[in-house]
């Protein structure tokens, strides 16, 4: 089932798609397993590299990791050392989210009622300096 967050998450990813690279023709599909992913068949994006493809998706990455990984967020660049602004779509999606945050995942999913569910928040926290502050 594709959740309010994760249906908020392909729209907002559509739109990056369509606004900072051009596309227009994309299919999201639902695999289940493996979640929900976005087929890309405009010309300019088949014909392109796989080193090109990786950096879109750098591009539009949040969090790094993967099965068997240690994930990290990283929202924010950091430049000379310095963070920086959130990039202009994730501040439209942060203000979006605020609507139906609360009641979608910590209401209705639960995520973070357990140990485990707010120690794996935390645990996607790159600086620990800031669990601190948290």
């Amino acid at each position: 089932m594709i959740t309010t967050l994760g249906t908020h998450t392909a729209l907002r990813t559509d739109v990056l798609y369509a606004d900072d690279f051009g596309y227009k023709h994309l299919l999201w599909v639902y695999s289940g397993r493996r979640g929900i992913h976005c087929w890309i068949s405009d010309e300019a994006a088949m014909a392109l590299t796989d080193d090109e493809r990786k950096t879109v998706m750098a591009y539009l990455e949040v969090v790094k990791g993967g099965q068997g990984m240690a994930k990290k967020v990283n929202v924010r660049g950091t430049f000379a050392g310095k963070a920086h602004p959130l990039h202009p779509s994730l501040q439209m999606s942060l203000n979006e989210v605020k609507s139906f945050f609360h009641s979608v995942v910590l209401e209705d999913q639960k995520c973070f009622d357990s140990r485990e569910g707010w120690e794996a928040l935390l645990e996607l926290i790159p600086d620990k300096g800031e669990l601190f502050e948290i």
